[in-house]
């Protein structure tokens, strides 16, 4: 038995479930084609009227009076009016059938999205509010409630596989993640719930005493090395899909390597510099998630400093400032569009760098996956695509859902088990829908996660974030392709240099 992820999408221009209006553009259009069809209709139904008005026309005609039309076609030509307007009748039959259901299809459109998103977002606002207040006003005993449906969740799964497996805690309490985490925000800030997320002040509040202590541990100064990467072995990406698997290298290379793929060192980001036929740079910044080493920049403690409501906090956070310094050392000029992905904590510094350092460079789109990032002041400007799954927890940390907006597309996946193996390759033909029936495609309802095991895991790894991208691009969503191709034409050069940039803290 493999795992599959399903995808469903908020945001983004024309796939908004906040812009009802752009699915009314579309009933609309339906609508319209509804009335072409009845005119076409009409116009088939006014020939037969015309046809039997020419047929009224000629009564002294023989031919056309005449039974035996084969005795005198001797005499002269004429056309089967007969047959014709029987083409005709069944012609505008045609039409104006097709034409009620242009009308039907119209209709439970606007109606299935309206039931769908309201429902939907309805649903996840409702529990959200009751988890919130709870938390609020009784920290310790929802605390202690979400606890126990964890311990259930782990019961379960556990059960089921026949060993211990504790990520079912993490499946049992999806539904209850971000409005416990703003609950519990409300509780230690002292503030009312409804008020927006106050994860950012309470990570603040944290941060002032974490933050001194971590730097004493850890020490203060970063060290900044660069090294040039083989461009035999590295990665050349030019779409999301493509640097999500640039990702996922660096981040696996950093405790494992091979004999053709050496180990990429902890605390290493990339910086890739592509040129365009008229010698324009732009560059794409890939930034891994936590590592935890204790010299590292990026560990665990400067995931509170990067969600802090204040901006000082953020820009002095380890792993953000390495970043700033490793895009400065690398020339970027302000003028030049950049594009960031990052996965968990390197997402979160891609939110930071693209709302704090937006006069210093231009922050043209940044891709999360899995990371926290909802209450970042990030610059209408930026296009954000964030992937995010379900169970996975860490996306959930920031307690609010991610702004709906043209620019700011929401990919969440939901995991599921499959119904075998995993295959090592798979594909879908979302437009051809005859060759899945016939067996030779994958329907496009999920996406299986590549390399995943029989047992239910942890689903914050990239390759879960992976296949979800992978999922919403199959099933042809227009707001994926906007957003698709905006990060092509950042990085739609030709590949100049890929650097390799290394943090160390010392004291």
């Amino acid at each position: 038995m493999g795992w599959e992820i399903t995808t469903g999408i908020r945001g983004g221009h024309a796939y908004s479930a906040a812009r009802i209006d752009e699915y009314s553009a579309a009933a609309h259009m339906l609508d319209t084609q509804c009335e072409l069809a009845k005119a076409a209709a009409a116009s088939w139904d006014d020939a037969v009227m015309q046809l039997s008005r020419l047929l009224g026309s000629a009564p002294a005609c023989a031919i056309l009076r005449s039974a035996d039309i084969a005795s005198a076609s001797d005499q002269h030509e004429t056309l089967a009016f007969g047959w014709i307007r029987e083409r005709c009748r069944e012609h505008a039959d045609h039409l104006a059938a097709l034409g009620n259901q242009l009308a039907m299809i119209a209709d439970l459109l606007i109606r299935a999205h309206s039931l769908y998103s309201q429902a939907d977002t309805a649903m996840r606002t409702i529990v959200g509010a009751m988890v919130e207040a709870s938390g609020t006003v009784a920290p310790r005993a929802t605390a202690l409630g979400i606890g126990l449906l964890a311990a259930g969740g782990i019961a379960g799964q556990s059960l089921r596989e026949g060993h211990v497996n504790p990520a079912g805690a993490l499946r049992s309490t999806a539904w209850a993640q971000e409005g416990l985490m703003r609950g519990l925000s409300n509780a230690m800030t002292g503030r009312p719930p409804y008020h927006g997320s106050n994860v950012g002040i309470a990570s603040e509040t944290i941060s002032r005493v974490s933050g001194p202590i971590n730097d004493h541990i850890q020490g203060d100064t970063l060290t900044l090395s660069a090294t040039t990467a083989d461009s035999g072995t590295f990665r050349d990406p030019h779409s999301v899909g493509e640097a999500l698997d640039s990702l996922r290298f660096i981040a696996e290379r950093r405790f494992h390597s091979s004999d053709t793929e050496p180990e990429i060192p902890y605390g290493t980001i990339a910086i890739q510099r592509y040129a365009t036929s008229r010698g324009a740079h732009s560059w794409l910044v890939s930034i891994p998630g936590t590592d935890g080493m204790p010299d590292s920049p990026f560990g665990w403690e400067q995931n509170l400093e990067l969600m802090s409501a204040s901006r000082e906090r953020r820009v002095r956070a380890d792993s953000s400032a390495m970043v700033v310094r490793a895009m400065r050392e690398s020339g970027i000029k302000p003028d030049e569009p950049v594009a960031i992905i990052g996965h968990s904590q390197g997402g979160i510094v891609a939110a930071a760098i693209a709302s704090d350092n937006a006069d210093e460079f231009s922050i043209s789109h940044i891709v999360t996956a899995g990371s926290p990032v909802a209450n970042h002041p990030i610059p209408p400007s930026t296009w954000v695509t964030s992937i995010e799954i379900d169970d996975e927890l860490v996306a959930a940390l920031d307690g609010a859902p991610n702004p709906a907006t043209d620019h700011w597309l929401t990919i969440r996946g939901t995991k599921r088990a499959g119904d075998g193996p995993a295959p090592e390759t798979s594909s879908c033909s979302p437009k051809a829908p005859e060759h899945a029936r016939a067996g030779t495609a994958k329907p496009c309802e999920s996406q299986t996660v590549s390399e995943a095991g029989a047992d239910m895991e942890i689903s914050h790894s990239l390759k879960y974030h992976q296949a979800a991208y992978r999922n919403a691009m199959d099933k042809g969503h227009g707001a994926v392709t906007n957003h698709e191709r905006h990060f092509r034409s950042i990085v739609s050069g030709s590949l100049e240099e890929t650097t390799l940039w290394q943090g160390r803290m010392t004291r």
